[in-house]
């Protein structure tokens, strides 16, 4: 449907304010598993003396064993005046077998998951140094997603890794944090012959010594520790290129289960047209001189590990979303487990708009599958995670994935696409966060400059304000054709009291129609508009931009008479049940409840001269209702929400 848009600041009468199963929940439920624990973590004390620069690891792995033993080799640059210390990250489980520096043996300790390790001399700022951690062990593998994890595909033992968001310590000494990406990497791993191990960035060779097989990986790109990833087993390897535009063609490798291989190389190609897809809204593919790839693993959904997605299905979603992460998690990277939205919900608003430019489901695809399946979920907690020592809330399905995809779809819709995607390439290109870390304020500073305005109070209410607002339309269009329109709001949560923003509405008549995008700064406002037609239908936000409940049109006039206390609702929001009560020495007469569009839906006759009622609400559909009730024979109305 096409439709004649219209933009303008109407004529507003100040008034008085008030005070499951689809393919998007497929994937977000498939992403994240509910863990009652908690996992704490914090950076160590001396993570920010230096600046870690470049890891040559080398792994024995045998993916029958759940057991690891190899070193890792790390080059550091100093960032202050009198370090005598070098720590790195690993779980006790495993153990250190020495740390070697060119000077011979280094002395550490071992305790509280931190290696302690004394340097040789003491350095400064600019020096340049190198040390080396041999280890080996069982990784306890119990954090976040599993972390190190042997399982088997028809009858054939894999081992596979998963690191978000505090795994990675769990299987190697590493600098665990938000702040420090690793510049270069070299990964050697040496695993027994007829397996083959999927990992970051470039495959530089395939060694074979009698019964053993060294793959080495090579990675030239910035890249965080959780992101660093091995996957072992009988990979059946299959490869496809996607041209990305000014002559550059990305190979896609793609390790598969042999028995499932014919399946999942028909799915695989829907990679091609989503990198392109990226490639044209966005930057290039980051990592295009290296490769991008699939490893198929023994999980439900994906993650994605830099340059390598680490799959347990190759449904189209799936594909996109691993995929988007290449831009908006991997190239840029959330600063802290609080920004987990930028990862999620950027992941996750760019598989929506995969679904409507490749492969639309319905009109309006994922916007309706959110609002229908995800939206009651929204009522309480922020897109910003509030509670980075749970796993469960970082990665919350309805806030960090389908609230935040949302937030940014609004976003995009309140300052127009060509502001939206250049803040986008702003994020993706500028020095501070290209290849880096992003923080929150970052971001919403980027979509400043590019909308050209100021959005501290969309980000407030979107990002880290809770809920979501509901809407109730009431109009009347005189014999001039002047609309009298009202618009009125109430918020699920205290946290805000009006989502300010745009909200289109669309006017039909009977042989022309008109959207029309009012700009609501109130609670309740009334505009007058004047479509220059008889209007005989309107409908409120016609192409779900607006994560809100999508009611239909009030055409009666009904209004709260707020004036004395005759009568008490509430709980208000109201669950299941709701009590209705009449100040001393008066009775409810008559009570009726009437929904947002207009149908009486309870009635009641009070024969008994109760004074209190409580009714059953538990089957009413979620929205505003209103109350009229009879009052020693004075008609009072009051409104709640079934929430």
């Amino acid at each position: 449907m096409k439709y004649k848009y219209i933009a303008i600041l109407l004529v507003s009468i100040s008034m008085n304010g008030f005070t499951q199963n689809n393919e998007l929940d497929k994937l977000i439920n498939s992403e994240r598993k509910n863990w009652k624990h908690k996992q704490e973590f914090n950076p160590t004390p001396y993570s920010n003396t230096n600046d870690l620069f470049y890891h040559r690891i080398h792994w024995h792995i045998d993916p029958q064993y759940k057991y690891i033993s190899g070193s890792v080799t790390s080059y550091f640059k100093i960032l202050k005046n009198n370090v005598a210390q070098m720590h790195f990250d690993l779980t006790e489980p495993l153990i250190v077998d020495s740390v070697m520096h060119k000077t011979g043996k280094l002395s550490f300790t071992h305790t509280n998951s931190i290696i302690e390790i004394q340097l040789p001399n003491t350095l400064n700022t600019n020096d340049i140094d190198s040390l080396t951690v041999h280890y080996h062990g069982s990784p306890p593998g119990s954090s976040g997603f599993g972390s190190f994890v042997i399982s088997e595909h028809d009858q054939t033992p894999i081992l596979w890794t998963l690191s978000e968001p505090y795994g990675a310590k769990e299987w190697w000494p590493c600098k665990q944090n938000l702040f420090d990406k690793i510049d270069s990497l070299d990964i050697m791993v040496t695993v027994p012959s007829g397996n083959k191990v999927g990992s970051n960035g470039v495959l530089v060779s395939e060694k074979l010594t009698g019964d053993l097989s060294t793959f080495h990986w090579k990675h030239r790109h910035p890249i965080a520790s959780y992101l660093i990833a091995i996957a072992v087993t009988n990979y059946a390897e299959f490869k496809h290129y996607a041209d990305i535009g000014g002559g550059k063609q990305v190979e896609i490798l793609n390790y598969f289960y042999p028995e499932q291989f014919d399946q999942n190389k028909k799915a695989a190609e829907y990679t091609i047209d989503v990198m392109k897809l990226f490639s044209d809204l966005f930057i290039p593919y980051p990592f295009a001189d290296e490769k991008y790839g699939h490893a198929q693993f023994g999980w439900g959904g994906g993650m994605e590990h830099q340059t390598m997605s680490f799959m347990g299905s190759f449904s189209k979603n799936l594909i996109a979303h691993e995929l988007a992460h290449q831009w908006f998690g991997n190239h840029v990277t959330c600063g802290s487990w609080e920004d987990i939205w930028i990862n999620e919900g950027f992941a996750t608003y760019l598989t929506g708009i995969s679904q409507e430019h490749l492969a639309p489901s319905g009109l309006f695809g994922w916007k309706t599958d959110i609002i229908d399946n995800h939206l009651i979920r929204m009522n309480s907690g922020s897109v910003f995670c509030d509670d980075t020592s749970s796993v469960g809330r970082i990665f919350n399905s309805a806030l960090s994935y389908s609230k935040a995809a949302f937030v940014l779809h609004m976003l995009r819709t309140q300052i127009g696409d060509t502001a939206f995607f250049n803040g986008c390439k702003m994020m993706l290109n500028n020095k501070e966060t290209s290849a880096k870390f992003a923080r929150t304020p970052q971001v919403q500073a980027y979509f400043e400059v590019a909308g050209d305005t100021n959005l501290t109070d969309f980000f407030n209410q979107w990002i880290y304000g809770q809920g979501y607002p509901n809407y109730i339309i009431q109009w009347d269009q005189a014999i001039d054709q002047t609309i009298s329109f009202n618009l009125i709001q109430y918020t699920t949560h205290e946290s805000v009291s009006c989502y300010k923003m745009y909200v289109p509405i669309l006017f039909i008549g009977d042989e022309k129609e008109i959207l029309v995008r009012f700009h609501q700064t109130k609670a309740k406002q009334t505009f007058l508009f004047n479509p220059d037609f008889k209007v005989n239908e309107i409908v409120f936000d016609p192409e779900y931009d607006i994560l809100a409940p999508h009611p239909a049109i009030v055409t009666l006039a009904i209004n709260e008479n707020e004036t004395g206390n005759e009568l008490k609702v509430y709980p208000n929001p109201a669950k299941n049940k709701l009590i209705v009560q009449c100040e001393k020495h008066k009775v409810i007469d008559e009570l009726k409840i009437i929904s947002a569009e207009g149908k009486k839906v309870y009635q009641m006759t009070n024969t008994n001269k109760q004074k209190k009622h409580t009714i059953d609400i538990s089957t009413f559909k979620n929205g505003v209702y209103f109350i009229k009730a009879s009052v020693n024979n004075k008609e009072v109305v009051r409104r709640f929400i079934k929430n």
